[in-house]
């Protein structure tokens, strides 16, 4: 787990159940959470997802999220930087 910082925010897992994917549920969560976060003005938005989902990895590249390592579970770290 990364250090984490008071003027940043961490999500630590987003998920929709099997029967809504692929729906645009997911993207609009994504868009409203990250429009609630930039209201507070942060300095970044951090996001954790597993390595070997390429959807959630597509998605949150097209939001801006840029991959900048793994925790110590593997899982893929990434973050926007405001």
């Amino acid at each position: 787990m990364t250090e984490q910082k008071p003027d940043e925010y961490y999500i630590p897992r987003v998920m929709i159940d099997k029967s809504h994917q692929s729906k645009g549920y997911g993207r609009k969560l994504m868009e409203l959470l990250i429009d609630e976060i930039k209201a507070q003005n942060p300095k970044a938005i951090h996001i954790v997802y597993c390595d070997r989902n390429n959807v959630a990895r597509s998605l949150y590249k097209t939001l801006g999220f840029i991959e900048y390592g793994k925790n110590d579970g593997g899982d893929t770290l990434a973050k926007i930087v405001l």
